[in-house]
């Protein structure tokens, strides 16, 4: 009896363990492959490469013949698919050409019937949404309102386009670009996982997440980057003054991400160098800029002594601040310009870009005059008409001056969507910039 007792033990054992081994068969090559039939693709990302181009990226490998078929993709905006191309060497990414894309405008891909390698096919159609288009930086910097600086592209896929004013070999995690032509609103960083090394003059195509970071507009989980161009040159520095940048400032969230010049300040405070290697300059005003050490400089400020110090700003720990990216970003030796003792800087003729700028509905304009004359201060529409006087004819001291536009014609009537002009007339001296609204 207990060896059959043994025996019927044993073989409900063997039988437990068979059972076992077929729900949980070995992982060979077989096997996989065989489990993979049954997994069907899935979308996960969309985003635009060029005006006229997007990428679709599933989840597995592709049959090429469902994944090349142009009537298994729309776009919600009716931009038309002319052309679908898979990626022969991970088969995961169709590369889609497009009509015209309207950069910034939200638009959705949806992708249906395509089947995997294995022959699987989509069991619904499935959407992924997006910003189109290759996006001016200045539409994902533009506060979403006048309470909320944080851009109004938060939380959305986007590509843009610039040129990088510092990389990673100076800050490691992270690196800058800017639109060509800097000014206001025209700088970004983009960080974190980054699938290529840039540098310095690159010009590049970025796709990702944006995002605020602590109040910081970043773009990040990089999900397309692309070196169009090596050796450009790098836009500005913007010659600023610390008044514009300093945190607190109306105008320093326009600067975030902008490639700038503060020249010359001294130094100011160095109570926080160590440890947090933060410092301040300032001119012959009380008004003070943090300086940053996000990069590998080896300088040590001095109380009161005179630089010129240049770098992107970034927005750290509730600061803005310039990130110097080497030594050579801090200039001890060409300071010009200024007695230390006595002479403030001195005043000139400048309109500056106004900020924000694409702008709903109200922007700022500063402009400077190096003595006491009559100023006019007008804006334009595309066709020369008068829309907006902003100063008439008044004599106004020599310095910086503020006007604001809210976007209103002189009758109180809300002008369009649109490209206008702002036109500076002082003594014999005339400048212009151009100015975007969008509704």
């Amino acid at each position: 009896m207990k060896r059959v007792s043994s025996l019927v033990t044993l073989l409900l054992v063997l039988g437990v363990w068979v059972l076992a081994e077929a729900a949980n068969p070995p992982k060979d090559v077989t096997t996989y492959q065989v489990q993979r039939v049954a997994f069907a693709p899935n979308l996960v990302m969309a985003y635009s490469v060029s005006n006229t181009g997007m990428q679709a990226v599933f989840d597995c490998r592709l049959d090429k013949t469902t994944a090349e078929d142009i009537n298994n993709y729309l776009l919600k905006n009716g931009t038309p698919i002319t052309l679908a191309t898979l990626d022969p060497v991970g088969e995961q990414i169709v590369t889609l050409t497009t009509g015209t894309q309207v950069p910034g405008i939200y638009d959705t891909l949806t992708a249906c019937c395509i089947k995997s390698k294995a022959g699987t096919v989509m069991p619904a159609a499935q959407d992924y949404s997006f910003r189109a288009g290759v996006c001016p930086i200045s539409y994902v910097q533009t506060p979403k309102s006048a309470e909320n600086d944080s851009s109004q592209y938060a939380g959305d896929e986007i590509t843009v386009a610039g040129i990088v004013t510092g990389d990673r070999n100076a800050f490691i995690t992270q690196f800058y670009i800017e639109q060509s032509g800097g000014g206001p609103w025209s700088g970004i960083q983009v960080y974190g996982g980054i699938p290529i090394s840039v540098t310095e003059g690159d010009s590049v195509i970025v796709a990702g997440l944006v995002t605020e970071y602590y109040n910081e507009t970043e773009i990040i989980s990089v999900d397309y980057l692309r070196v169009v161009s090596s050796g450009n040159p790098v836009p500005g520095p913007d010659l600023v003054d610390p008044v514009l940048i300093k945190t607190g400032a109306s105008t320093a969230e326009s600067y975030e991400g902008v490639f700038v010049c503060c020249d010359p300040v001294r130094v100011v405070d160095t109570s926080d160098f160590v440890p947090f290697g933060e410092w301040k300059v300032a001119d012959l005003t009380p008004d003070s800029v943090m300086v940053g050490h996000g990069a590998g400089y080896s300088y040590i400020p001095r109380m009161g002594q005179w630089v010129n110090v240049r770098g992107p700003v970034s927005y750290t720990y509730d600061n803005f601040r310039i990130e110097p990216r080497r030594d050579a970003d801090i200039d001890t030796i060409n300071v010009t310009g200024v007695n230390p003792a006595t002479q403030p800087k001195p005043q000139v003729f400048a309109l500056e870009q106004n900020s924000p700028n694409p702008f709903n509905p109200v922007t700022n304009i500063f402009f400077s005059i190096p003595e006491k004359t009559g100023v006019e201060l007008y804006v334009y529409d595309v066709s020369g008409k008068v829309v907006k006087t902003l100063v008439d004819g008044v004599t106004m001291e020599p310095g910086r001056h503020k006007a604001t536009w809210d976007g209103r014609t002189d009758s109180g009537r809300a002008v369009s969507s649109g490209v206008y002009f702002c036109k500076l007339s002082a003594a014999d001296k005339v400048a212009q910039v151009k100015m975007v609204i969008l509704r």
